[in-house]
């Protein structure tokens, strides 16, 4: 910028612009420039971040995968024949879950 549209403008107090168009320009495209290679610099820390968070939750999905899967607890007695309620003169099978409809004579 010259020195008398320098002056010009301070004696203004920056009211006046008396930039070319060709300098408006060239300080649109610094900016932007500017502007851009920050938004980039953000994006580039946010992928990062990003990319750390899913590496802890593979990793701990991993570990929950691996972890061993707790066997219910069996209620009630073992597998094996009981006295029939129904008949006292037969014995039962009971599965460990269910009675079945096996029977035997009792002993």
């Amino acid at each position: 910028m010259g020195m008398i549209r320098k002056s010009m403008s301070m004696m203004t107090v920056g009211l006046v612009d008396f930039r070319s168009d060709k300098e408006r320009t060239a300080a649109y495209t610094r900016g932007a420039r500017t502007a851009a290679k920050k938004g980039a610099k953000q994006a580039k820390a946010q992928t990062e971040v990003l990319r750390q968070q899913a590496a802890m939750h593979a990793s701990s999905f991993q570990q929950q995968a691996a972890a061993p899967v707790a066997q219910p607890v069996r209620q009630g007695p073992p597998p094996g024949f009981y006295a029939d309620q129904n008949d006292p003169t037969l014995e039962r099978w009971f599965d460990g879950a269910d009675w079945t409809s096996v029977t035997q004579p009792r002993r």
